[in-house]
């Protein structure tokens, strides 16, 4: 799934680009709250969106504060770090990486109410985004 970011460049953008972890998490919060509302890009991006939990698979920059080295990482090298080190780093990236921050274990799941009507689909293992999906985003 890529989303259509202008119409008139033709810029496209996948489901990462809402929760990229280099952007600040106000920046995520905002692309969440605009793009995710969307029906079509709830469904296809649902863990860019949040609707499931599980980190995003892009890098990010870490810069060790002790010896002021400045390497690429991702979420799965959070998950494994240091307490100390992934508590530090979670202030900013867990947006991004809610599963390596332990957001996921907090969050309860969504009740569904009983006169809820609920679309059977073949069954999706995991937490994913639809890596075809394109939408409009500004038309």
């Amino acid at each position: 799934f890529r989303i259509l970011i202008n119409a008139n460049t033709g810029r496209e953008e996948p489901c990462t680009w809402i929760d990229d972890p280099s952007k600040p998490i106000d920046e995520i919060q905002f692309r969440r709250a605009e793009q995710c509302k969307k029906p079509d890009v709830k469904e296809k991006c649902k863990r860019a969106c949040g609707e499931c939990c599980g980190d995003t698979s892009i890098s990010f920059k870490y810069t060790n504060s002790l010896t002021g080295e400045r390497r690429d990482v991702d979420c799965a090298w959070l998950a494994k770090a240091p307490e100390k080190r992934r508590e530090k780093v979670c202030e900013s990236k867990e947006g991004s990486c809610p599963e390596a921050c332990g957001i996921c274990a907090k969050e309860s799941p969504p009740s569904v109410a009983p006169s809820t009507v609920v679309q059977i689909l073949p069954p999706l293992t995991g937490c994913y985004d639809l890596p075809d999906f394109r939408i409009l985003i500004n038309a």
